[in-house]
């Protein structure tokens, strides 16, 4: 039978060591944010995602489908079937 300084010094290593061994639930592991690598344009990934995207920032608000990528500053994207 264990007595009881042996099973405190026991207990005691138990508690050093037992959370060396499981992995850290509050750690995070880090990964690397989605980049659009492959030469798509912004365009062809939101259609992608079933949204149609309007470039509105011609005189007076005017509305078109084609634009350069990264040139307009005001983007309209709405679902396909809208």
């Amino acid at each position: 039978m264990l007595t009881p300084k042996l099973f405190i010094l026991f207990f005691a290593c138990l508690l050093i060591i037992a959370p060396n061994l499981s992995p850290n639930p509050n750690g995070v592991e880090a990964t690397q944010v989605l980049t659009i690598h492959k030469g798509y344009t912004k365009r062809q990934v939101y259609s992608t995602l079933g949204l149609v995207c309007k470039c509105c920032d011609g005189k007076g608000g005017e509305c078109t489908s084609t634009w350069e990528d990264d040139a307009c500053s005001n983007l309209v994207c709405k679902p396909w079937k809208y």
